[in-house]
């Protein structure tokens, strides 16, 4: 088993936004690590451009913020070009909050390359 490293960079800001700031003191005017702590789906589509060629690209992604600046990723699946990766349990990964509300997401998802027949060379 291999690990493929997703590095997720989103404006904090959005999700805050899409989940009613994550039951955020009303008092409160910014955003901190705990502002953002709970389980989500992140989702976004885009294409790679292979050869001069745009090819379709989809991932789905739970995540779950601990309020402490770390995460974990539960499930996880990417389509690239029609071929589909479900990532195992086990991801995990950190995130940043900063006072007006934006941050950072890196997060790394487990993937087994067995199931996709990827093995090169003996490589588990």
């Amino acid at each position: 088993m291999k690990t493929t490293t997703w590095h997720v960079s989103i404006c904090a800001a959005m999700v805050l936004g899409a989940c009613g700031l994550a039951g955020a003191d009303e008092r409160d005017n910014g955003c901190t690590l705990r502002t953002l702590r709970g389980t989500y789906v992140f989702s976004a589509t885009g294409f790679n451009i292979v050869a001069g060629v745009a090819q379709p690209k989809a991932i789905v992604e739970v995540i779950q913020f601990n309020g402490d600046g770390t995460l974990t990723v539960p499930a996880a699946t990417l389509s690239a070009n029609g071929v589909i990766i479900r990532s195992l349990p086990g991801g995990f990964g950190t995130y940043t909050a900063e006072d007006d509300c934006t941050g950072t997401i890196h997060a790394i998802a487990q993937v087994d390359r067995r199931r996709h027949g990827c093995i090169r060379h003996g490589d588990q």
